[in-house]
């Protein structure tokens, strides 16, 4: 499974438990995905209500708050299961 990471939270998770978010025809607003269609483009992913609201502070996703609020993240279909940092060598010899 592919593993994504939130915009809001900076949390890593599997790719089935986030809401992704794409930016609409000529970058006018961001709109959830349908889950079973995946749009086209670069998209940003959210895992919660409370990441939705706190990505309005950040410049780099402008509009994707207001985007955030027609979905409902309690009922969205998701896995919620945090990954792990990757333990190995590439990761011990980072910190």
């Amino acid at each position: 499974m592919p593993i994504r990471t939130c915009v809001g939270c900076r949390r890593r998770f599997e790719q089935q438990g986030l809401v992704r978010f794409t930016r609409g025809v000529g970058g006018a607003g961001w709109a959830p995905d349908p889950p079973a269609v995946r749009s086209e483009g670069r998209g940003a992913y959210l895992c919660s209500a409370e990441c939705a609201v706190g990505v309005a502070r950040n410049r780099r996703y402008p509009g994707l708050a207001a985007g955030a609020q027609a979905v409902d993240f309690a009922t969205a279909e998701r896995a919620c299961m945090m990954v792990r940092p990757p333990l190995g060598p590439e990761y011990e010899a980072m910190n």
